[in-house]
């Protein structure tokens, strides 16, 4: 097979494992919301199976052990 297939196959193959929500950031008035490890983008909903941005499927294992980064204030 090409090379670039290959990598190509391997980058898609990679969504399937899934990746620790290790994350979160507090945006407005303390409300906390999960990060996916992948797209970086916040998740609307807790305990989702999938990134809904991205497609990564997600893990919660060590959700309660994550890092909160960044803090958003609103005005």
């Amino acid at each position: 097979m090409n090379r670039i297939v290959i990598k190509l196959l391997f980058k898609i193959l990679l969504y399937r494992k899934a990746m620790n929500i290790i994350e979160c950031k507090i945006i407005g008035n303390d409300n906390l919301f999960p990060v996916c490890p992948r797209c970086e983008c916040t998740l609307d909903r807790e305990y989702q199976s999938f990134c809904d941005r991205c497609g990564q499927k997600l893990k919660w294992k060590k959700y309660y052990n994550g890092k909160v980064s960044v803090k958003y204030k609103t005005t």
